[in-house]
């Protein structure tokens, strides 16, 4: 029988904070919206802040990138026109090259 007791104890507590929770939602939910409004546009600014920054880091990360990029190519530009013009003067070309890499 206690077990019953207990859990008909929960049940009208249950319904105890229901009704006082129906009973105070009138005073309550003005209460909560003047404090929740602030701070939903405190987090919303904050999200925004934050969303820039990281496309500012983002921006910057692949500049930089595109930076490395175009130093990588043309050093293998570079190489790749070296590399003929050796080709080239191994043959007995005397070295010069065309910017396409056909000999003079």
């Amino acid at each position: 029988m206690a077990l019953i007791d207990k859990d008909a104890a929960r049940v009208w507590l249950g319904v105890g904070i229901g009704a006082g929770a129906a009973l105070a939602a009138p005073w309550l939910a003005p209460v909560l919206s003047a404090i929740a409004r602030p701070l939903l546009k405190v987090v919303v600014s904050q999200s925004l802040l934050a969303t820039e920054r990281a496309r500012e880091g983002l921006a910057r990360a692949g500049e930089m990138l595109s930076d490395v990029v175009a130093e990588v190519r043309a050093e293998a530009a570079e190489r790749s026109h070296s590399e003929r013009q050796a080709i080239a003067q191994a043959l007995g070309g005397g070295g010069e090259t065309s910017a396409r890499g056909e000999p003079n």
